[in-house]
């Protein structure tokens, strides 16, 4: 029978204040370089089927998601205020 843990907008708060933390290290792991492996498979038709390994590699070269860490940090740090 605590009031305070039944006031909707005291839940709502703390569950956009948590959304906000979580969008931080969401935003950190984006600007990591990111690999995907699988297999890849051609089939020609003047040829033998091929299949093999297969790998993507992306590299924040250029976009390195320093808006995005920051967005994200500005945003929480303002609904803490």
């Amino acid at each position: 029978a605590r009031p305070l843990a039944r006031r909707l907008d005291l839940r709502a708060l703390r569950a956009r204040t948590e959304a906000l933390a979580a969008e931080v290290p969401a935003a950190e792991r984006d600007a990591l370089p990111r690999v995907e492996l699988g297999v890849h498979g051609e089939s020609p038709s003047d040829g033998p089927d091929l299949l093999g390994p297969g790998a993507i590699v992306t590299l924040p070269v250029f976009d390195r998601g320093d808006a995005s860490v920051s967005r994200a940090e500005s945003a929480y740090r303002a609904e803490l205020a």
